[in-house]
């Protein structure tokens, strides 16, 4: 079991499964996206049965991620939408995850996005593609989970979402949820006495 570093989000939540080690090093376990596929538009879907049916997709998905790790660290939302749509998907996402903490009784630290772009790259006024090709210097392991279209280029829309809840746990990683799940590195010699 790790830890759970997850960038929320109503439409798509990144996530990262990452076991720190006593040395410094990290090994990342899995890498994904929760993101709800809408039905096609039909006239006896309601909107509000959508967003029940969405919000409960979210609960499932994270809360049977949540349960495969030791603690977690969120990237919350910090209010910035332009519509009362986005804002209320974000209130939405934010209650679902702090349920989901709750119920599983996980450690949980919250990460607000301008400190996660300052522990990553040391300033709030990065673009996304900075931050991305940081993480992937900082986190060289993180290179063969990105998802790459034919042509060779970075699928940007779901990186995304991975990279910032990498960047989450960037920013918490000297924190006391990582010290506490620091792992020790099982020695890779066999002693024969």
């Amino acid at each position: 079991m790790s830890i759970l570093a997850l960038d929320i989000g109503f439409n798509c939540t990144g996530y990262v499964f990452i076991t720190p080690y006593s040395d410094g090093s990290v090994e990342f376990e899995d890498v994904g996206w929760i993101a709800y596929k809408k039905p096609s538009k039909k006239r006896d879907i309601r909107k509000s049965n959508v967003l029940v049916d969405q919000a409960q997709f979210v609960y499932r998905e994270m809360l049977e991620q949540a349960l495969k790790s030791e603690g977690m660290i969120i990237e919350a939302p910090h209010g910035g939408a332009q519509s009362g749509n986005a804002m209320r998907a974000m209130g939405m996402v934010l209650a679902i995850a702090a349920s989901v903490a709750e119920q599983t009784k996980r450690p949980t630290e919250w990460m607000v996005p301008d400190d996660c772009k300052i522990s990553v790259c040391g300033r709030r006024d990065v673009s996304k593609g900075q931050i991305q090709n940081k993480l992937q210097q900082l986190y060289p392991g993180i290179v063969p989970w990105v998802p790459v279209k034919r042509d060779g280029s970075v699928n940007a829309g779901k990186w995304e979402h991975v990279a910032d809840a990498l960047a989450a746990y960037h920013c918490a990683h000297n924190g006391t949820l990582v010290r506490l799940l620091t792992k020790e590195k099982e020695s890779s010699t066999v002693s024969l006495f």
